[in-house]
Order: C-alpha cells, then sequence, then structure tokens
C-alpha cells in the first residue's frame, strides 16, 4: 500500500496488449527513461490546474495502477474492468500536467505500444491548497480529492469485510475514531508524530510481502467545534 500515501495500489500483473496507434506517431525511445524507470518517493501537488486534473474518481483509479508499474492504456482498462478509449483522454490530461509520463514505446507487427508510469509512489496534498480561492471549481476540485480519498479507502475497507480477508487475517486489522481536544501547539506535535510513524511504515513495505495492506489517517481540526466552546 501507498500514499498517505493517498492510494491503494495492489501488487497485480499486467500483460502486453496491442494498442493500434499509427506506426507515423512513434515516439523517439532514447528520450524514454525505459520500463524500468523508478517514480520518485513522493509529489506534493503544487497547482491548482493538477488539483483540478487529479480531483477525479477514475483518475486517481488509474494512477493506483500507474504507481505500481509501466503499463499501456489498454492494459489499465482491463486491470480496471473499464474500455480503454474511456482512458485516453483521462491519461493525456494526467501526462499534460506532469503526473504520468510516458516511459517506454515498442512496435509489434506494426503496431505502436505505449508504456505509461506515474511520477510518484506518494502523492501529497497540503493545506494551503486547500485555501487558495476557497469557491467555484478551485473548492470543488480540494473537496472532491479528499472525498473520494476518504470514500475510495472506505470501500476497500468495506470489501475487505465482506470478502473474509478481515477475518482471515484478524491480527492485522484495527480501525479507530476520536475525537479529542488539545491546544494548536499539541496539535501540531502530534501531527508531526503521525508524519514520522508514516514513514516508518512506509519503510515496512515489502513488494514480495503476501498482504496488501491499507494504512489510512487524518487529522484535523473540526468545523464549528472551537465556537461552540
Amino acid at each position: 500500500m501507498s500514499l498517505p500515501s493517498f492510494f491503494d495500489h495492489p501488487n497485480s500483473v499486467g500483460f502486453v496488449v496491442r494498442i493500434s496507434v499509427s506506426v507515423s506517431n512513434v515516439t523517439d525511445t532514447a528520450a524514454l527513461p525505459g520500463l524500468d524507470f523508478r517514480p520518485a518517493e513522493r509529489y506534493v501537488i503544487q497547482t491548482l490546474e493538477e488539483l483540478r486534473v487529479i480531483s477525479n474518481a477514475l483518475r486517481l483509479q488509474i494512477l493506483d495502477v500507474l504507481i505500481a508499474g509501466p503499463y499501456t492504456v489498454t492494459q489499465v482498462g482491463e486491470q480496471l474492468g473499464i474500455q480503454s478509449k474511456k482512458l485516453y483522454y483521462h491519461i493525456g490530461e494526467m501526462e499534460r500536467v506532469g503526473l504520468v509520463r510516458l516511459v517506454h514505446t515498442e512496435v509489434q507487427s506494426g503496431i505502436q505500444l505505449k508504456y505509461y508510469r506515474a511520477i510518484a509512489s506518494y502523492f501529497y496534498l497540503t493545506a494551503s491548497m486547500l485555501h487558495t480561492e476557497r469557491s467555484g471549481k478551485n473548492a470543488d476540485a480540494s473537496e472532491g480529492f479528499l472525498g473520494f480519498l476518504l470514500e475510495n479507502s472506505a470501500q476497500s475497507l468495506r470489501r475487505s469485510v465482506a470478502d473474509g480477508t478481515i477475518e482471515r487475517y484478524p491480527e492485522s486489522f484495527v480501525v479507530s475514531r476520536r475525537r479529542i481536544r488539545m491546544s494548536p501547539e499539541r496539535a501540531t506535535k502530534l501531527r508531526d508524530r503521525l508524519q514520522a510513524l508514516e514513514q516508518e511504515i512506509m519503510a515496512a513495505d515489502d513488494p514480495d510481502g503476501e498482504l496488501s495492506m491499507a494504512f489510512v489517517y487524518a487529522l484535523f481540526p473540526r468545523s464549528g467545534e472551537q465556537e461552540r466552546r
């Protein structure tokens, strides 16, 4: 599992599927990093345009797949159970703002295959991005992004309960929700401790591990609670 990694990407294996693209559009492979390209450890969403592009449930699912490895558009569609024609636009938009990149092309029987990869394993959204121009599409983008992250995690948890995964590994499961009061200074220190714990957890990531674990947390001041004291 990755992100807060905000994204939960299983270690699934893809297979080469041919994409019908004109040979005249073949990219100069010398300028590409290749299939062994490794994403950066983390990337901080820096612009509103990046935020708008990534604030889409399907695109975040695509990013999950491309964090795990290099895939063609058709392979991404196979993993998500979606026709690849629907995915070209979304991958193109993420490539346009630099969240994914083309890493390899090859030609088989006159057909060009393009492989894409996410630029980072973990994507972070800073508080400052949430506070910029809090109206209209900008607010919708940040709220949609956060909403999907939490709902995606909730759906994943519900699936794990429904299919018996939690029951098979009860010693690897914990979920909790707490409401606490503290000073802003102590809240900042608690946030720093959680971020340090996150780094410790991510350092334990083992690509060959038997379990695919999800780690999700959110620490935030509750709206309106301060005024009611």
